[in-house]
């Protein structure tokens, strides 16, 4: 992989390189496990520096595989690490399209695309009322936070698909629904959500990852978000 010419004097150049690659890189693991999507979330949603024990406490993953995932991030350039492992720096928007590029909402989870007739400000007014779990997630979660245009979608998590249809008095839709109901493979995206305005809201991270991943104009309201 190296050609070397002059004109005068004579040269030549005899070498070998290592038998080995000194820095291999760790095998790619996948990001859209539930596990990874908890060690993003955990790198993500607090502000560095913290110790690997501290990121498997919070991620409830077991440590050997946080250091595996840990190691793999730092060589891809998003995150930065002491030599003794903890973690300094953490590039989450960079981080958070790396985990999009694997996790998408409606592949990880199970959806279901319901219609609400009355629309939108009807399923809101339902939502205040439920004692259902859900968190909303895309279109209308990052427009309680940001400026972003109407939403035309609305996708939350819930428990219950058949309970939260039934309550909400939603319709099951091939095409034109307006309500993506998401039953989710883990409780990872109703942790750390909040109550604004008398609706549960889902965590910036994950909204952020679902827009990027969702139907529709999504991914163009996950740019302003990111910006917020």
């Amino acid at each position: 992989n190296l050609r070397l010419a002059i004109a005068k004097p004579g040269l030549f150049i005899e070498t070998a390189g290592a038998s080995s690659d000194p820095s291999p890189l760790t095998p790619r693991r996948s990001l859209k496990s539930a596990k990874a999507s908890r060690i993003i979330r955990a790198l993500v949603d607090s502000r560095p520096p913290f110790r690997l024990t501290e990121i498997a406490a919070r991620s409830f993953a077991d440590v050997g595989l946080v250091s595996r995932l840990l190691k793999q991030l730092e060589q891809e350039g998003l995150l930065s690490r002491k030599p003794r492992g903890a973690v300094t720096d953490v590039k989450w928007e960079e981080l958070i399209r790396r985990w999009a590029q694997e996790y998408q909402v409606t592949k990880s989870n199970a959806p279901s695309y319901m219609l609400e007739p009355r629309g939108l400000p009807s399923l809101l007014t339902g939502l205040r009322a439920t004692t259902l779990r859900y968190a909303l997630t895309g279109s209308v979660a990052a427009s309680m936070r940001a400026a972003v245009a109407p939403a035309a979608l609305a996708m939350l998590y819930v428990d219950d698909r058949g309970a939260v249809a039934d309550e909400l008095k939603l319709r099951p839709a091939d095409s034109g629904g307006n309500v993506v109901l998401l039953v989710p493979k883990d409780s990872l995206p109703f942790e750390g959500a909040t109550r604004q305005q008398d609706l549960v809201i889902a965590v910036p991270s994950q909204v952020a990852a679902d827009l990027l991943t969702g139907p529709g104009r999504n991914s163009s309201e996950a740019e302003v978000f990111l910006d917020w």
